[in-house]
């Protein structure tokens, strides 16, 4: 078992010093490459840390003695074991995991009606890659909530132990008797691989399920060669060198950071997908007012025949006076607003005397422009702004109680987006009380796609403009508002 682990380290130094090798073939020399401009700090949008708690069983599997009441066992013994970890995600489908563990297994075996039993308490530290399955091979055309991910584990690591014996029916050993005790070294080195599928409860916490597979390493683990039960056929069980036993755990995860979300959870390939489609051509795409932006992205469906448009399939106004260009007497020129006699072009206006500020009176509060991403309950940063001003008409009207509503677009299941727009309100009243708004002044209901303000509802065919209006969130108030201008 060491000869195998120390050729496993061989090896991945071998692959290391490969690795560099093609980089400098790639890259050119060291001195050639350090310009090129490295990953900051500041420019990462996801976390990568995370740390976790795991508590369950172990169950000694191979060996002379086990729990499993297999060869002759007698009892079917559970142990415990508890593991704490943290790990460093390199990017959506791999990490490395430092894991530190204690537990103890009972194992037993039944020779001609004499007990044979024992108790091994174990602690051990190892490194542990982790794979992210779901990462890999999820499908780039699946738009369903990403989460649940399977991950697939191994690594080493070095493990102490100390083995009595607890239970037995042979008078000559006594109970408590020390059979195996070795210190924790780098003599002592032991693998474990296994799997384990993670659920992602928020943008903080995961759970897990985990079960691994423990390879000691080492025959004496189980206290039989302390029992004299070693060699060929000793006990009917198990006895090739190595005592080898499960953990099966539940943990909880939370991932450190302060981004919206993390590594793990990203799903990179969907935007290469989505860029190879855009790329190709792999969509029918209908104008029906030919101006060369397809229905699916025109945000101005209708456009007048001959007018310039921008890349959102909206007519162009180059001096933003309201009228087109198509239409407008001075195009480079702001006039007047669209519907006046000015058709575009200034016109003289009497002088307007600045007014003091005034005082605005509203019970709702429209945060409709604050753009999600995509199927989450996370919106772009660049809102945050607005979410602040709302935070701050809280504070400025204690007296007022609040209530946040969630809705979205008709396109998805009632019962998704009813849950979607929930969480979306529920996201928003968390940023608002982290802002320094009353908690106990807001409340947050998901209305989903009860609400339609368009035509937009049952299969109805519209752009992305038209379906944008219906996913909104409001924040309503039990009175009027004082709010400065």
């Amino acid at each position: 078992m060491k000869k195998t682990i120390s050729s496993l380290l061989a090896l991945g130094f071998l692959f290391s010093a490969t690795a560099q090798e093609k980089i400098e073939q790639y890259y050119g020399s060291e001195q050639e490459y350090e310009n090129y401009v490295k990953f900051k700090k500041d420019q990462r949008k996801f976390n990568s840390w995370s740390v976790s708690l795991h508590g369950g069983s172990s169950m000694m599997a191979k060996g002379e003695l086990t729990s499993l009441g297999l060869f002759g066992g007698e009892d079917f013994n559970i142990g415990y074991d508890v593991q704490l970890g943290l790990t460093k995600h390199i990017n959506h489908a791999f990490g490395i995991q430092l894991l530190g563990q204690l537990g103890q297994t009972t194992q037993s075996v039944l020779l001609g009606g004499t007990k044979y039993a024992t108790q091994s308490d174990y602690q051990a530290v190892s490194l542990i890659g982790d794979i992210n399955l779901s990462s890999i091979f999820r499908r780039v055309d699946n738009k369903s909530r990403y989460a649940w991910a399977l991950h697939g584990y191994g690594g080493v690591g070095i493990i102490g132990y100390e083995t009595k014996a607890d239970g037995n029916t042979n008078a000559a050993i006594t109970d408590g008797t020390t059979l195996a005790d070795v210190d924790m070294d780098f003599e002592s080195m032991f693998a474990q691989v296994g799997w384990g599928l993670q659920y992602k409860l928020n943008q903080s916490f995961d759970l897990e399920f985990k079960s691994m597979y423990v390879m000691t390493g080492d025959e004496e683990y189980d206290g039989s060669t302390g029992l004299g039960l070693t060699g060929p056929g000793s006990t009917g069980g198990d006895n090739d060198g190595s005592d080898n036993f499960w953990t099966n755990s539940l943990g909880i995860i939370y991932k450190i950071g302060k981004h919206n979300e993390h590594e793990k959870w990203y799903d990179p390939f969907q935007a290469l997908y989505s860029q190879q489609v855009l790329d190709k051509g792999g969509f029918e795409c209908i104008d029906e007012d030919n101006d060369g932006v397809c229905d699916e992205w025109d945000c101005e469906l209708g456009t007048l025949a001959g007018a310039r448009v921008d890349g959102c399939g909206k007519a162009l106004d180059v001096d933003l006076d309201g009228f087109i260009d198509l239409e407008d007497k001075c195009v480079t020129v702001p006039g007047v607003e669209n519907g006046t006699l000015g058709r575009g072009c200034p016109i003289e206006k009497e002088e307007v005397k600045p007014v003091d500020p005034v005082v605005i009176t509203t019970d709702v509060i429209n945060l409709s422009d604050v753009e999600f991403y995509y199927n989450e309950a996370r919106w772009y940063p660049e809102y945050n702004n607005l979410l602040k001003k709302a935070a701050r008409a809280i504070k400025a009207n204690p007296d007022a109680n609040f209530k946040l509503e969630g809705h979205t677009d008709a396109r998805g299941s009632d019962a998704y987006n009813q849950k979607l727009s929930q969480r979306r309100a529920d996201a928003i009243r968390k940023y608002l009380i982290s802002q320094g708004a009353d908690a106990s002044r807001i409340s947050a209901i998901g209305k989903g796609e009860s609400e339609i303000l368009n035509h937009c509802v049952n299969g109805v065919k519209c752009s992305n403009d038209e379906h944008r209006v219906n996913r909104r969130v409001l924040l309503r108030a039990d009175r009027k508002l004082v709010m400065p201008n």
